[in-house]
């Protein structure tokens, strides 16, 4: 007899149902983790370089 496999579908409704829970216990926690998810998304390579002092890309 064959093992059940989760498929991807199943693993990302898992992870979303458990930061629900998390969120529900614990919303500062849940509001900085999605600050910070999305500042990670929104930074981009100038930012990084302009962050560092240099004003463009040396190729």
């Amino acid at each position: 007899m064959r093992k059940h496999r989760r498929t991807r579908k199943e693993s990302a409704l898992d992870k979303r149902d458990r930061l629900a829970r998390l969120a529900e216990c614990n919303p500062t926690a849940a509001a900085a983790r999605q600050f910070v998810h999305k500042a990670y998304q929104n930074y981009s390579v100038d930012e990084y370089m302009r962050s560092r002092g240099k004003k463009e890309i040396e190729s």
